[in-house]
């Protein structure tokens, strides 16, 4: 998915690189060599989200605030009762910092 994602984005990055790039190439001067810079610019940040999504893709890395806890129930049906390696999930740790907070009397 991540993969897919970055390919979408260093599609449109690569595609608006290529128009500024022949736009800069009918400009004269400062207005050229901008364009040129802009142009490369947008062609190296096409290439980033292809690195970061190939990572994310290769590593099996799970990705960032997706189905981690931040969902409710989605957290104990993806890892079980107690979080990978019996670490205690999102919720149990929040559950334990209000009681802390504000223990019952």
């Amino acid at each position: 998915m991540f993969l897919i994602c970055s390919l979408i984005f260093a599609t449109l990055a690569v595609t608006i690189g290529y128009f500024v790039l022949f736009a800069a190439g009918k400009a004269e001067g400062r207005l050229q060599k901008f364009g040129r810079c802009l142009a490369i610019w947008f062609f190296v940040l096409a290439a980033f989200p292809l690195l970061g999504g190939a990572y994310m893709a290769i590593s099996g890395h799970p990705g960032v605030g997706m189905m981690r806890g931040h969902h409710g129930d989605a957290h104990g049906w993806m890892q079980g009762p107690r979080g990978e390696k019996g670490r205690a999930t999102h919720e149990e740790r929040w559950r334990r910092h209000l009681e802390e907070m504000h223990p019952s009397k």
